[in-house]
């Protein structure tokens, strides 16, 4: 994926630069013009098959290309967190537009007839990789094993019992477990002639 994908970051370097032209220059540097020219060439370009690759480690590099165009369009600085920067002109963040594009693909294949993939099933690769069907069965062993009609105690499911986000006397930052480490580390002390 790094490879195939890596000439796209430079792709967005050329569209920037006119971006950037035009926002220094007199003529057509309305906010509507710069906008407009950020999603033409460095928006339209960076979510060329975004569905594909959008999980990919090396998406950040996009990002911080489409954060330049954002910042050239707004006139605002590094120091800018991002929310605020992308909050300004009224684009959606990269990531949630890659994953707007994700589940649209994913809806096209599911309802369009004209989709090559609508109603296509996936073979599994090894047939008891099931993870589904084994968390379900599990839980089915569970129920049928456990008759217990107390319910003080939590139903059979495979998470924690409700609070669990109350705060453990055991995460003082001050307590901390003696540990097989320390009490070698005391015997050596007491030993040494």
């Amino acid at each position: 994926m790094r490879y195939r994908y890596a000439h796209q970051d430079e792709a967005h370097v050329e569209g920037n630069p006119t971006t950037r032209k035009l926002a220094n220059s007199n003529w057509g540097a309305y906010p509507k013009t710069l906008l407009t020219t950020a999603l033409a060439l460095s928006y339209s370009t960076a979510e060329y098959s975004s569905a594909v690759w959008a999980r990919s480690c090396h998406a950040k590099k996009v990002d911080a290309e489409l954060n330049n165009a954002c910042r050239i369009v707004t006139g605002q600085l590094r120091p800018t967190t991002l929310p605020l920067l992308y909050r300004t002109p009224g684009i959606a963040p990269p990531d949630i537009r890659r994953q707007t594009h994700g589940s649209t693909e994913k809806h096209k294949q599911e309802t369009d007839l004209r989709h090559p993939l609508f109603d296509y099933s996936y073979p599994r690769v090894v047939k008891s990789v099931q993870p589904d069907q084994a968390a379900s069965h599990r839980l089915e062993l569970w129920n049928t094993w456990d008759n217990t009609t107390n319910e003080a105690i939590q139903p059979p499911k495979e998470q924690l019992p409700p609070g669990r986000e109350l705060q453990s006397i055991f995460s003082n930052q001050d307590f901390q477990y003696p540990t097989v480490s320390d009490r070698a580390h005391d015997d050596k002390i007491k030993w040494i002639f």
